[in-house]
């Protein structure tokens, strides 16, 4: 299981890992906390478009890794708080625990 909180972030910190832990056999599952309304420069897609567009983006690419389970919070990015990430709809539990890079 990856906790990220933003669309793509697993694709840029780990995304080889998942990849190869699927081909291994393992089944990964994704939680993104936020909506991924905000940050793109396009100004002419509301909120609301920009994030089915991450939507899609982060959907296409778990499939391509592999990954069977993505659960996308309706959190708002800035209003991230720690307890939006456990309201996911993933009940896995992981079997292994790696910290972010940075964390």
């Amino acid at each position: 299981m990856a906790v990220i909180a933003h669309a793509d972030d697993a694709e840029f910190t780990c995304g080889g890992t998942p990849g190869l832990w699927v081909w291994q056999g393992a089944e990964i599952a994704y939680v993104v906390c936020s909506y991924g309304s905000k940050g793109w420069g396009d100004r002419s897609l509301s909120p609301e478009q920009l994030a089915a567009v991450g939507k899609d983006e982060q959907r296409a690419a778990a499939d391509l890794l592999g990954v069977k389970k993505v659960d996308i919070t309706s959190t708002f990015e800035r209003k991230l708080a720690a307890v939006d990430c456990h309201q996911s709809q993933v009940d896995d539990q992981p079997d292994i625990a790696e910290p972010s890079p940075g964390g």
